[in-house]
């Protein structure tokens, strides 16, 4: 079932990563996502990693799973949510709605698509059209479009970050995606180069809540919408 927009196609599929025992993460962003208007999406288990020294992996290896099972599947794209998205607090339905209506067009120039992340500091928004531009240096997948072209390479690169004589051992997701960005910010074995874009504004930023990751209460969400408009006005 692919995910749809109210009523249009956006993507092959759409996933929401949860934790099973995370229930009120995942009512939340169910109830959030149908309000909005979005339906065909479904609900990934995430990980937890015990062992002390992977703990912040858990997220990486989610992505890894569900990037298989992308590739398994043959899907062209998809749309990957984490379960504590929340609407940045500036946007308005008319502006989703904007974004949306038009995404299959513009969704074609990028190979991947941020709707939530948190720019870098000195990261650079080129606006391209009224709701989509490119994106230079971002730290977090909080909600992505990803193109198949992109699903294969960060899965065949990323899956066996646990071997250290790996090319990209002891990397997380979030800096494999902005090492693809742009090499400002240089992982050990640089990245290809893909063509990533952000949607103006940013749709989604994250709610404050308990990381299980990172073991602390996260509060990202001012933080990362000042980072969004702070690099769209730079």
């Amino acid at each position: 079932m692919p995910l749809t927009y109210k009523g249009l196609k956006i993507a092959d599929a759409g996933f929401v990563i949860n934790l099973p025992e995370r229930i009120e993460r995942k009512n939340s962003t169910d109830k959030l996502l149908s309000e909005i208007g979005f339906s065909g999406y479904n609900f990934f288990n995430g990980v937890k990693i015990h062992d002390e020294s992977w703990r912040v992996f858990g997220c990486t290896q989610a992505y890894i799973n569900l990037f298989e099972i992308a590739l398994k599947e043959n899907y062209n794209n998809i749309i990957v949510f984490e379960d504590d998205i929340k609407l940045m607090n500036s946007i308005n339905t008319s502006q989703i709605d904007s974004i949306f209506n038009t995404f299959s067009i513009h969704s074609k120039n990028y190979d991947v698509i941020a709707l939530g992340t948190r720019p870098l500091p000195g990261s650079k928004i080129i606006k391209e059209t009224e709701n989509f531009g490119k994106i230079y240096n971002l730290l977090s997948t909080h909600s992505f479009f990803y193109k198949k072209n992109f699903i294969s390479y960060l899965y065949n690169s990323l899956k066996n970050y646990k071997l250290p004589k790996t090319s990209h051992y002891n990397c997380i997701i979030d800096e494999f995606i902005n090492d693809c960005c742009s090499h400002n910010f240089v992982l050990k074995n640089k990245n290809k180069i893909f063509n990533i874009g952000i949607t103006i504004p940013m749709v989604f930023t994250q709610n404050n809540s308990y990381s299980d990751n990172e073991m602390c209460i996260q509060e990202y969400d001012n933080w990362m919408e000042e980072c969004f408009w702070n690099a769209l006005n730079l």
